[in-house]
């Protein structure tokens, strides 16, 4: 019984702490503009992989990418690409147990593989006349790059501090 409350009250806190994170990164993207571009997404796509893991990771990118579709009338891209940038770059985290392999994740999840998947979407379901499959890379690559290494550069830096640690501790990161 006590195994399932301590479960249970991690599970809610990785909940809280996602949340937590969609609005920063909802935030962050609204009130800082590039043009084209949401490095801020990719940002905090970092930080939930390193400190929630993939599923908690691609939920919070999730909650970020519908809202800005909902709220900014952004197009699909916004989610194409959270279905799978946030699990890599996770998944790379715990694969490497360093802060450069979620980086890498995150660029390799959204400038290559998102960008890939967004081709069909935008054009096939969307009706838009794309003529190369890899339009959308030279769009997404600035921005996950330029997001993805100030997540990590931040990351570092709590690192550094010991906070990371204390923060995994806190969210029983495995």
């Amino acid at each position: 019984m006590h195994k399932n409350i301590n479960t249970s009250a991690q599970r809610i806190k990785k909940m809280v702490v996602a949340a937590l994170l969609s609005g920063l990164s909802y935030a962050l993207s609204t009130m800082i503009i590039f043009p084209n571009m949401a490095p801020f997404q990719h940002f905090v796509d970092v930080i939930a992989a390193i400190l929630l893991g993939p599923w908690y990771a691609t939920l919070s990118g999730l909650i970020t990418g519908v809202a800005r579709m909902s709220f900014e009338a952004r197009p699909a891209t916004s989610v194409v690409s959270i279905l799978v940038a946030p699990a890599l770059a996770a998944w790379l985290y715990r694969l490497t147990g360093k802060i450069w392999g979620a980086v890498l994740g995150e660029i390799v999840g959204v400038g290559v593989i998102g960008a890939l998947l967004s081709y069909p979407v935008m054009k096939y379901i969307y009706g838009l006349d794309l003529k190369h499959f890899y339009y959308y890379m030279p769009f997404f690559i600035p921005s996950v790059v330029v997001g993805s290494i100030l997540g990590g550069l931040m990351m570092y830096t709590f690192k550094k501090s010991g906070q990371l640690k204390r923060w995994q501790k806190l969210l029983n990161h495995q």
